[in-house]
């Protein structure tokens, strides 16, 4: 029977726990390694759909957008033609106002011109 010296005895029991340690890694590395590959597959998928649905949604941004500005173009437009109208509208209510002045000052005139004339009269029957 061969002898072994302690030198082979630690060799051999380094390799047996080498070998002991690999297994034990190896078996903590398995799930690892199944929930990466389930990872990347979700990442893969992800990636995917956002690639079909960016094209889509930017296309419906740029409608919005569009649209957005039409919207902005046709209140630009009421907004003018209302202030138009506002301003117009208060130039004939400016032109009424002086010309119901006017009519108040003459009805005022032709009323303090007959009660003048009446008590003229009144004074001088008596």
């Amino acid at each position: 029977m061969p002898q072994f010296s302690n030198l082979d005895l630690v060799v051999v029991l380094s390799f047996v726990l080498l070998a002991v340690s690999s297994l034990l890694l190896t078996g903590f590395i398995v799930p690892v390694v199944l929930q990466l590959t389930k990872t990347l597959a979700a990442c893969e998928s992800l990636a995917t759909t956002v690639d079909k649905e960016i094209g889509v949604t930017l296309s419906e941004v740029n409608k919005l957008m569009s649209g957005l500005g039409d919207f902005k173009n046709v209140a630009s437009h009421k907004v003018s033609q209302i202030t138009q109208s506002v301003d117009d509208v208060k130039g004939n209510v400016t032109n009424v106002t002086k010309k119901a002045q006017i009519h108040t000052s003459v009805l005022g005139t032709g009323i303090l011109s007959g009660i003048q004339a009446y008590l003229k009269h009144n004074n001088g029957n008596k």
